[in-house]
């Protein structure tokens, strides 16, 4: 799904819009993929809520390493505000 944004994007936008877009389709079709294999009973809850939390801390600890790293303690927080809050 692409950003609402595509149309006002200039092009390294407009290729960084594309790259998430693609990492969301292979978010959603991992997640049909663990619903299905949860409601096969191939796999449990507890062990399928570990491994998505392992990956969403590992991604969410590079986002905040990258950030104080480049300086750019303000974009961090605000995209965190933005997760919770919608705005």
């Amino acid at each position: 799904m692409r950003s609402n944004l595509q149309n006002t994007m200039p092009d390294n936008m407009e290729q960084l819009d594309d790259n998430l877009s693609k990492i969301e389709n292979a978010l959603k079709d991992t997640m049909k993929m663990c619903i299905e294999e949860l409601k096969n009973g191939s796999v449990k809850e507890k062990d399928l809520i570990q491994l998505w939390a392992n990956h969403i801390n590992t991604i969410g600890s590079f986002l905040f390493e990258e950030c104080e790293r480049t300086g750019n303690k303000t974009f961090y927080k605000d995209i965190v505000k933005y997760m919770i809050f919608s705005r």
